[in-house]
C-alpha cells in the first residue's frame, strides 16, 4: 500500500514553473518548521485551520496528525504507523468541523478518523465495505456546516458523502453533463451553501457541484489564462468569493477571485526566494490568508495577502 500511495503522490512530478503574475500584495512566509524549533515533517500532504486560527497537519510520511497553534509551535501530534487506534498509514488529507473537530483520511489504513480538538480519539470507520460507499485510497475530506463528511477516494474516482456518524449517504462518480466521468479527484472543499468543489486532477480542472449533484461549474483554465496540470488541492474562503488551488505539477499555487473575476499565482518568489516543489493541500486561515503544504520541501507555507 505504501508504495501504491507514494505513486499517487509522485505522479507527474515536471519542472518549476516560476512566478507567472501577481498584482496583489502578499508576502510568502514559512511558518512551520519556525526558525526555532525543530518540528520536521515528512512529505506533509494536507492542512486545515480550525474555527479558532490553529493549523492541523497531515504529516503523511510521519503517519501522524500535527496540530500547531498559528505562529508554528507544535500543540499536539498524534500518530505512528499502524492501524489500530491512534495509528496512521499515510494520511493523506485533514479537516476540521465547526466544533474543532478533526477528521483524516487515514489512505493507507482505507478508513476515515475522527479526532476531538485536543487530539484524543473519538471514531474510526474503516468497515465501509458495502458496495455503495467503499473506500479504498481516500486522499480528499471536507465537512459541511451541518456535518456531512465528504471524501474523495483517488483511485475509485468518486467523492463518498456520509452523515456524522461514518453512514453512507450517496456517491458521486459520473457527472451529469453527457457521461462525464471524474478522475482521480484528490482535493475537495465545501461552501456554506453546499457546493463541493473537486480538484479532479487526472482531467485536470476543477469542478464545482451542488447538493443535488448538479455540475455548476468546471474550470479547465483559472480566467482563461491559467491553465492546469495535475491539481492536487482546493480551497474556499469565508466570504465564498475567493478559491487557492495548487497547481501541483507546475509548481503553483493559485488564488481566483469569483467575484472580480481575476487570478494571481505564486510559484517563485525571488525576493523571498521561496521555491516550491509539489504543493497539495491548501486551505485559507481566518484572516483570508493562504496556508499550503509544499509537499517536496516538508514545509508549510502562508501567502499573507495584504488588503
Amino acid at each position: 500500500m505504501k508504495k501504491l500511495i507514494i505513486t499517487f503522490l509522485t505522479l507527474f512530478v515536471c519542472v518549476s514553473v516560476l512566478l507567472m503574475s501577481v498584482v496583489v500584495f502578499a508576502s510568502v512566509l514559512q511558518i512551520i518548521p519556525t526558525k526555532d524549533k525543530s518540528e520536521n515533517l515528512r512529505l506533509p500532504n494536507s492542512v486545515a485551520v480550525d474555527s479558532k486560527g490553529f493549523i492541523i497537519v497531515a504529516d503523511t510520511d510521519n503517519c501522524r496528525i500535527v496540530k500547531f497553534d498559528p505562529t508554528g509551535k507544535k500543540v499536539f501530534s498524534i500518530g505512528m504507523k499502524g492501524n489500530q487506534k491512534n495509528q496512521f498509514s499515510y494520511p493523506a488529507a485533514v479537516t476540521c468541523d465547526k466544533n474543532g473537530n478533526i477528521y483524516v483520511a487515514d489512505t493507507g489504513n482505507s478508513r476515515l478518523v475522527k479526532l476531538s480538538s485536543d487530539g484524543k480519539w473519538i471514531a474510526s470507520w474503516e468497515k465501509v465495505k458495502a458496495k455503495q460507499g467503499k473506500l479504498q485510497a481516500p486522499m480528499g475530506i471536507a465537512v459541511d456546516l451541518k456535518g456531512y463528511i465528504y471524501v474523495s477516494d483517488y483511485s475509485l474516482s468518486k467523492i463518498v458523502k456520509y452523515n456524522s456518524k461514518g453512514e453512507f449517504v450517496s456517491e458521486i462518480t459520473k457527472l451529469n453533463t453527457n457521461g462525464d466521468k471524474l478522475n482521480f479527484p484528490r482535493g475537495i472543499a465545501v461552501d456554506s451553501a453546499g457546493n463541493l468543489y473537486v480538484a479532479d486532477s487526472g482531467n485536470n480542472r476543477i469542478v464545482v457541484i451542488n447538493q443535488k449533484g448538479n455540475v455548476v461549474s468546471i474550470y479547465n483554465k483559472i480566467n482563461n489564462y491559467f491553465k492546469l496540470h495535475h491539481p492536487l488541492g482546493i480551497a474556499i474562503d469565508q466570504s465564498g468569493e475567493n478559491i487557492a488551488i495548487t497547481d501541483t505539477d507546475y509548481h503553483r499555487v493559485i488564488l481566483y477571485s469569483l467575484k472580480m473575476k481575476k487570478a494571481y499565482t505564486w510559484g517563485k518568489n525571488e525576493k523571498n526566494k521561496f521555491i516550491l516543489n509539489y504543493p497539495t493541500g491548501v486551505c485559507f486561515d481566518l484572516k483570508g490568508n493562504i496556508i499550503f503544504a509544499d509537499t517536496y520541501n516538508s514545509r508549510i507555507l502562508k501567502i499573507v495577502i495584504k488588503k
